[in-house]
């Protein structure tokens, strides 16, 4: 195996057993990765876990396993999503009304976006243009323009918590292999 490849390897390894161990901790969290920061060789990738009962972001350097700065945030990050091109990390916050922008260069919070009470879940669109918001406390979904950090528009949803974004090419069921029916031998 070469030694990029190796390396590639052992970081998401890396990267999927802090994970369980994230899920298999008793305090609630929250992590952003973004793969296209793993593919260069420096600088190191960077993972931000939020920090639920810390309000905080702690920044991971996933070369070395080590927190590397921790980044304060509004009552209670619950949501976090990172932009396709890895320079800007959005952090719901549930116990406040907003969302934090932190620029993955300086690691700091440069914006602070209204959204209503509760914002929960975060996704974000393919090409990064747009973050939606499950304002659970609102029963409404919000859009953010990433390139203003502006609200699009909002659409009611009773008590949304959660968002997956499927985009037009990906399928909506995977192929059937055929099958024939057989009936169960009588007993």
């Amino acid at each position: 195996m070469s030694s990029s490849l190796f390396s590639s390897f052992a970081r998401g390894w890396r990267l999927a057993t802090m994970s369980a161990l994230l899920l298999a901790g008793s305090s609630t969290y929250a992590l952003a990765y973004t793969p296209v920061a793993a593919a260069q060789t420096a600088p190191a990738a960077k993972a931000y876990v939020g920090l639920f009962k810390d309000n905080a972001v702690a920044v991971l350097d996933t070369s070395s396993n080590q927190v590397t700065k921790t980044i304060p945030v509004p009552t209670g990050p619950h949501g976090i999503v990172i932009t396709p091109d890895g320079r800007w990390v959005y952090v719901s916050s549930d116990g406040a009304s907003t969302v934090s922008v932190i620029d993955t260069n300086t690691d700091r919070v440069t914006n602070s976006i209204e959204v209503g009470q509760t914002p929960h879940g975060l996704a974000i669109t393919p090409d990064g243009g747009m973050v939606l918001v499950a304002g659970f406390g609102t029963s409404q979904v919000s859009a953010i323009a990433t390139a203003t950090n502006q609200i699009l528009w909002r659409v009611g949803v009773a008590n949304p918590h959660n968002f997956a974004i499927k985009t037009p090419k990906q399928r909506t069921s995977p192929r059937r292999a055929r099958t024939r029916r057989r009936s169960l031998p009588s007993t």
